[in-house]
């Protein structure tokens, strides 16, 4: 598509290895976004030290404190590109309170990567590696568009509200594996942007990539791409815990991110501290979560904070 001929502004190799085999895994994200992506990779790389990783993080810019991070991958046997998105393709497209415009950029992936891979892995950012990822790259999706999940969470009514067969699978588009050839043959994103604005989606490319991709997809075992809904644990089997809902595990109003937090202190971004409560509703959580934990001290303060909050926001 003519759209996204110039939507990479600029590819830098962060960490270069002289390799062309091993396996492709993207990731699409914003500032925000890019932690939890590194978080990911290191992941990634502690439970596969034998196979070779080219990681692709599409995103619009990057901290010169990331790019040291990400240098440390060096040690590991992996090559890291940043491709820097033109983010202004994107503009049109609508978003959601809780999700930025960089949910569009994995729609790209397919375009840029062309000629460099057959297959690439997309995974949302908020998904740990647990296991061995090889076998997943061995799936034949030499007849489908992508192979993926079937997402349980997602009400029947709603995917009849969005006309889509419930023989098919409605699949999450956390971790898709991509057979870039087909879907550039079957114009995914042209038909993307056909229809992105016809209505009011909830999951605005997740929906609209289900009615485009409903009988392209091959299902996935739910290992590679299980969810925990705030109980923070997993089967034994799990290759691919994926991190969905509120609050994120890289915060501090998480309960149970035990499993998250042994791979984030290991990795390079160990030392940035998890993000802190940004308002006064968070406050309120923040405290009510110290004072189950029997931090009481702590408790008291941040539910004044939260008072001062919400006495200051009703007075402005």
């Amino acid at each position: 598509m003519n759209i996204f001929k110039n939507v990479i502004k600029e590819k830098k190799n962060i960490v270069l290895k002289k390799r062309h085999d091993g396996f492709h895994i993207a990731f699409a994200v914003d500032g925000n976004y890019l932690r939890p992506a590194g978080v990911a990779i290191f992941s990634i790389l502690k439970n596969n030290p034998d196979y070779f990783f080219h990681f692709h993080i599409f995103t619009a810019g990057l901290s010169l404190s990331d790019v040291e991070k990400i240098k440390s991958f060096s040690d590991f046997n992996c090559s890291v590109t940043i491709h820097f998105i033109d983010t202004s393709v994107f503009d049109r497209l609508p978003e959601s309170s809780y999700i930025s415009t960089a949910m569009y950029y994995r729609l790209i992936i397919p375009y840029v990567l062309k000629g460099i891979a057959e297959v690439v892995l997309y995974l949302d950012a908020d998904i740990l590696c647990l296991g061995n990822l090889s076998h997943l790259f061995d799936v034949d999706i030499s007849n489908n568009s992508i192979a993926a999940v079937y997402d349980e969470c997602v009400n029947l009514s709603y995917i009849d509200e969005l006309g889509i067969d419930r023989t098919k699978p409605y699949f999450n588009s956390g971790v898709m594996l991509i057979n870039i050839h087909n879907w550039m043959l079957d114009d995914i994103v042209c038909n993307f942007m056909k229809i992105i604005n016809e209505r009011v989606y909830f999951y605005p490319d997740q929906d609209v990539l289900n009615i485009i991709l409903n009988d392209k997809v091959k299902l996935l075992p739910k290992q590679y791409n299980r969810f925990s809904l705030g109980k923070g644990s997993f089967s034994s089997d799990t290759v691919l815990a994926h991190f969905a809902g509120y609050p994120k595990p890289w915060s501090v109003l998480c309960k149970h991110n035990d499993i998250y937090l042994n791979y984030y202190n290991e990795s390079p971004w160990g030392n940035v501290p998890l993000d802190k409560p940004r308002n006064y509703k968070q406050y309120k959580k923040y405290s009510n979560k110290l004072w189950g934990e029997n931090k009481y001290f702590s408790s008291f303060i941040w539910y004044v904070k939260y008072i001062v909050k919400k006495i200051s926001r009703k007075n402005n």
